[in-house]
């Protein structure tokens, strides 16, 4: 695992092809690559032949590299010997791609629990048919939240939305005046988008669909077609879920498609920066090797663990 790589050692290892980038200056060229498994990342960098090299690997998922574990800019990385396109059967898939501690049938248990307990019919219909949807209702227990930052693992997308789901209802506890079916409901399907924003069987990455339209624009495709399904679905309860997928980034400079309108769009966003949030500093907290973390550059600060 790349947690255990001690500078020096020579390494031979099946790893995830993350980034592949060929640069060229004045001195030669060299080919730039991120590396993973379920423990973390390290830089790599081939400088024989490098643009052969790239040809060879580009579009592969996971590659078998031979190298020497070594240090760039008091970070380590690896310098390259060897490397080729790894072949199905070759590897196992487990020590590769970190997943969530609860199996998908366990968060489809959840999901069904949760969507019971709604009491107002057409939102309990309309989860019931989502997770009827079986290749739909799959990739959302599968599919991660997201690419670098937060829950980006196998099954993050359905971690996440429970976790949204369940705060949900605790605050909808303390606070009577929320509609309590319409934000669960929302919460476990802002992010409906990523099943299809997201592609990839090892290696996430983003589909064509999920560059051009993005999740937000997507997942409020999938709920009207979902919502067009049940007969006498009430077009303004329609409008307020919709509103809730589309505005549950907060800001238009985050992605948000409109600004939240309702309490239940204000509590939605607040709830999904605040979950989304600690899943990445749970994960920086993990990598750091001191009490502070070095410095992260999405939260444009240095993390304290002491």
């Amino acid at each position: 695992m790349i947690k255990d790589y001690i500078l020096g050692e020579q390494i031979t290892a099946f790893l995830l092809l993350k980034q592949i980038e060929l640069k060229i200056s004045e001195s030669g060229s060299r080919l730039a690559l991120v590396l993973g498994d379920r423990t973390g990342d390290i830089e790599a960098v081939v400088w024989n032949e490098p643009e052969f090299v790239k040809s060879e690997i580009e579009g592969a998922e996971v590659v078998k590299v031979q190298g020497l574990v070594s240090s760039y800019r008091n970070k380590p990385q690896i310098t390259i010997e060897k490397i080729r396109k790894a072949e199905a059967g070759e590897f196992n898939p487990d020590d590769l791609k970190r997943a969530s501690s609860v199996p998908p049938e366990k968060l489809k248990e959840e999901f069904l629990a949760i969507a019971e307990s709604i009491t107002e019919p057409n939102l309990r219909t309309l989860l019931l048919n989502f997770s009827g949807d079986e290749e739909l209702f799959d990739k959302w227990l599968k599919r991660p939240a997201g690419k670098k930052f937060h829950h980006d693992y196998i099954s993050g997308l359905a971690d996440h939305s429970l976790s949204l789901a369940r705060a949900a209802d605790l605050i909808c506890r303390n606070y009577s005046f929320l509609d309590r079916d319409l934000l669960v409901t929302g919460a476990l399907l802002h992010d409906v988008g990523k099943t299809i924003e997201f592609e990839g069987e090892i290696v996430y990455d983003y589909s064509d669909a999920g560059r051009l339209i993005g999740h937000l624009a997507i997942g409020d495709h999938i709920v009207a077609d979902m919502v067009k399904d049940i007969e006498d679905f009430p077009e303004r309860l329609a409008l307020k879920l919709r509103h809730l997928i589309l505005s549950h980034h907060g800001e238009l400079i985050k992605g948000a498609v409109v600004h939240p309108k309702t309490r239940e769009a204000y509590v939605l966003n607040l709830l999904d920066e605040i979950d989304s949030r600690l899943d990445a500093i749970n994960k920086i907290g993990e990598k750091a090797d001191d009490i502070w973390s070095e410095y992260i550059k999405p939260l444009e600060d240095f993390l304290f663990f002491g």
